[in-house]
């Protein structure tokens, strides 16, 4: 999270054990993405060969958050998440 700070700007929420919950505007959404998968799962020095796995989840709000599948764009995603609501 301090990483993605630092770098990209990217402001993290909070952490719930596993999970790191962050924030951005809605027009940032899907770039905001794109650095956020590309940082976690890169592979520490300190652990070659380690797999390394995310979910990616996202909502207009913390109780709607939905899985993000890949190839879905912003658009497409927020409106399936507001009607499954």
């Amino acid at each position: 999270a301090v990483r993605l700070w630092r770098k990209h700007r990217i402001r993290f929420s909070h952490q719930s054990h596993d999970e790191l919950a962050f924030r951005c505007r809605e027009e940032d959404a899907e770039a905001t993405r794109a650095v956020i998968q590309r940082e976690l799962v890169k592979v520490p020095d300190w652990a070659p060969g380690l797999p390394v796995a995310i979910e990616l989840k996202a909502g207009t709000s913390y109780g709607n958050v939905r899985e993000w599948k890949l190839g879905v764009s912003w658009e497409e995603f927020r409106g399936k998440a507001l009607h499954a609501a």
